[in-house]
């Protein structure tokens, strides 16, 4: 739902129906609203050029080593049993969206 500058209630005179990026696109921002928005959504910047020492590095390091997720560990290899579990399913996938294809007349 759209209203015109985005003003008044949203009641069926002053509302039409309109796709979001049409709606947005007519939405009109002054610089300092703007900068404002952009100053808000920065992030966190509180360890921003901080430099740790070498035994935080290390702890970090360790406690990075039992991330289940893979993230931070460089040099981590899958088990070959995953890597071919993967590949398998991804022939699987293959196979399946290929026989899918063949099935489904082409418009």
């Amino acid at each position: 739902m759209s209203r015109p500058e985005d003003k008044g209630p949203y009641s069926p005179d002053n509302v039409r129906i309109v796709l979001v990026e049409y709606n947005h696109s007519e939405k009109k921002m002054s610089k300092e609203a703007k900068a404002k928005i952009a100053e808000a959504t920065m992030g966190n910047q509180r360890g921003l050029g901080r430099v740790n020492s070498t035994e935080m590095r290390v702890k970090i390091s360790k406690r990075m080593m039992g991330n289940k997720y893979g993230r931070g560990r460089l040099g981590y290899t899958c088990p070959t049993e995953t890597i071919q579990n993967m590949i398998k399913a991804q022939k699987t996938r293959r196979n399946r969206e290929r026989c899918i294809s063949l099935i489904r007349p082409v418009d």
